[in-house]
């Protein structure tokens, strides 16, 4: 009886050495699976900051090319504004100008006619 507690002692052992060590694989296996998990999380999470960030530079140069572009569109506009301002400006001067000539004319006409009348009434 002796002989068979020794023999189940030991088989016992090694069966608890064995779980033990497959435990330890199973430890081992696991943890290097987390930590592949974990590597690809990390690398998936940068790229996915440098995609963002990507992203957002490229937004933030769009933004700045519209500001360019709308700043000198509004700059060209003004200009031109300014231009035809000048341009009826002096337009409307010209005519003020030659309407003023042309009544000027008109009266003298007005007046060598009026003179004539006299003299030929006279």
């Amino acid at each position: 009886m002796g002989l068979d507690l020794a023999k189940l002692k030991k088989v016992r052992e090694e069966s608890e050495f064995r779980i033990t060590e497959d435990l330890a694989d199973m430890i081992e296996k696991v943890a290097t699976q987390v930590d592949q998990e974990r590597n690809n999380r990390e690398q998936g999470q940068n790229r996915l900051l440098e995609k963002l960030t990507s992203e957002t530079q490229r937004v933030h140069d769009l933004v700045l090319l519209e500001r360019k572009v709308r700043e000198e569109t509004q700059s060209t506009l003004i200009r031109l504004i300014e231009e035809m301002e000048r341009n009826l400006t002096r337009d409307i001067q010209q005519e003020q100008d030659e309407r003023q000539h042309n009544e000027e004319n008109f009266m003298d006409l007005m007046e060598q006619t009026c003179a004539r009348i006299e003299r030929n009434l006279s």
